[in-house]
């Protein structure tokens, strides 16, 4: 089957598991890459219910997990170039209102904006798909806990040698019940660990995990307050803050380095 035959299956299974009716997105598929209407396909597959669906859902989020990733950093730096250019348009005109602008400068003006909105736009619609994908790897991951499949079962899924992979967790397990699947992929079971130390597996890139944690991430970025005290516990519970320096440069080009402070502890 090519991948343009593949491409138009997979889109009339996006139609009909979405009850898709919007033309323009049925259009923006039509016309998309391979790869990001895969995206979707996975987007919209249906809660799994047997071993053999989340085998098969597993394996298609493996493998687009690291294209996803980038499709949303990628998006997330375009953003903050187009956003910095922007800002220093606007310092530079001197302009208080669209009502200074010469012809020219308002032209450029809609365009930011309009190039803004857009990244905005898929910033978000890859932070909510990575938060979907996460859902369903958890998802996936405690049904795996309830079917009670062994070790060697699940590396051979994440394609990952088991002695190897039990070695990459081993620190973590407590030799009871209480650890599961996901727990293994937060930690790391995809590594590849090596005498001189951890570095990321060639053969897969670590996907699961770098999924996982990205969706973390997004989750802090969202919440304040989870982020703060994630912050304090790391600054102040880990002691990060004794190790951490800034270097500032003066008028002359003079370089001095400075202890980093963060902010006071309150005690409870």
């Amino acid at each position: 089957m090519t991948r343009n035959i593949f491409k138009e299956k997979i889109i009339k299974s996006i139609i009909f598991r979405s009850k898709l009716a919007n033309k323009s997105t049925i259009k923006f598929l039509n016309n998309g890459e391979f790869d990001d209407v895969v995206l979707y396909f996975i987007d919209s597959m249906p809660e799994p219910i047997t071993l053999k669906d989340c085998n098969n859902q597993f394996s298609w989020i493996k493998k687009y997990s690291n294209y996803l990733l980038d499709k949303y950093h990628n998006s997330k730096s375009e953003l903050g170039s187009i956003t910095e250019k922007y800002k220093k348009f606007i310092r530079e005109s001197n302009a208080t209102s669209t009502y200074d602008f010469s012809k020219i400068e308002l032209e450029l003006y809609e365009s930011y904006i309009r190039e803004i909105d857009l990244l905005e736009k898929l910033v978000n619609l890859y932070q909510e798909m990575i938060m979907r994908y996460h859902s369903r790897i958890d998802m996936i991951c405690k049904i795996y806990n309830d079917k009670k499949i062994d070790l060697i079962y699940f590396s051979q899924l994440i394609g990952q040698n088991p002695i190897l992979a039990k070695k990459n967790i081993q620190i973590y397990i407590d030799n009871t019940d209480k650890n599961t699947f996901y727990d293994y992929l937060f930690w790391g079971i995809e590594n590849d660990q090596s005498e001189e130390g951890w570095k990321s597996n060639k053969s897969n890139g670590m996907p699961l995990f770098h999924l996982i944690h990205t969706n973390f991430i997004i989750l802090m970025d969202r919440n304040k307050e989870v982020k703060q005290k994630v912050r304090d516990f790391t600054m102040h519970e880990m002691g990060m803050a004794d190790a951490m320096v800034t270097i500032k440069e003066d008028e002359d080009g003079n370089k001095t380095v400075e202890k980093y402070y963060p902010p006071l502890k309150i005690l409870k």
